[in-house]
């Protein structure tokens, strides 16, 4: 594991944390999705393209969290 993919884990477990208070879109969140997607070189996404089913919903929803 190189310090990239470390960075990216940390960054990844970051924004699930966050995800998990259920305040939405933070300034936070937003950044740090930011950042994960240039280091990952994700862009934008296009007119048309679609999630995928196992990267759209990687935790359970709040709504299931009892």
């Amino acid at each position: 594991m190189t310090n990239d993919d470390t960075a990216l884990s940390l960054m990844r477990m970051a924004l699930a944390q966050l995800d998990r208070t259920g305040r939405g879109a933070t300034a936070t969140a937003v950044h740090l999705q930011a950042a994960i997607d240039a280091a990952t070189g994700a862009g934008p996404m296009q007119p048309g393209e679609l999630l995928d089913d196992e990267g759209a919903f990687p935790f359970e929803p709040l709504a299931s969290r009892q």
